[in-house]
């Protein structure tokens, strides 16, 4: 899982607040999806994702809109460490990111871009979880559905912790 590698590298980077300063590197998370933003006040998660996935040399979706990718790569029918969870707020809004394991009461650990305008890890419910995608060519092992319970305090996040 090459690409949480990479995701995990850019924990930390952050959004500068005002739309006339930009952090270069959500810029160019942001530029996989297309040329024409102006700044990183934008939301940026699916791009992020985008990133990850062509820093290792796998076509991603190339779209800014979190829900492009339900139809990307191989559907799991259960989270496993590495696939991409696409959470669904209606509307056409979503947001993506990384398993990385779960909470003892079930909510899983996600590490993504713009959660809380950062590359973070975050608490999400299960509840808005549309799809499990994994990249194609790709082979998820066993193990990977073991999800491991992590004890640390992430923070939960929800729709608007990711706009």
């Amino acid at each position: 899982m090459p690409w949480v590698t990479t995701a995990k590298g850019e924990i930390g980077e952050k959004e500068i607040a005002g739309e006339k300063k930009n952090n270069t590197q959500i810029m160019d998370y942001l530029h996989t999806t297309g040329s024409w933003w102006q700044n990183d006040e934008t939301p940026w998660c699916s791009a992020f994702c985008n990133w990850t996935m062509k820093e290792n040399d796998i076509v991603g979706t190339n779209s800014a809109k979190a829900l492009s990718w339900d139809s990307w790569g191989n559907s799991l029918t259960k989270p496993a460490i590495g696939s991409i969870a696409v959470f669904s707020y209606g509307k056409g809004r979503g947001h993506v990111g990384y398993v990385i394991g779960k909470t003892s009461s079930g909510s899983l650990i996600i590490l993504g871009g713009n959660q809380s305008n950062s590359v973070k890890y975050s608490v999400f419910s299960t509840s808005k979880i549309k799809s499990y995608v994994y990249p194609s060519g790709y082979i998820v092992a066993p193990f990977q559905y073991n999800l491991p319970v992590l004890n640390k305090n992430y923070g939960t996040a929800n729709y608007k912790s990711t706009r």
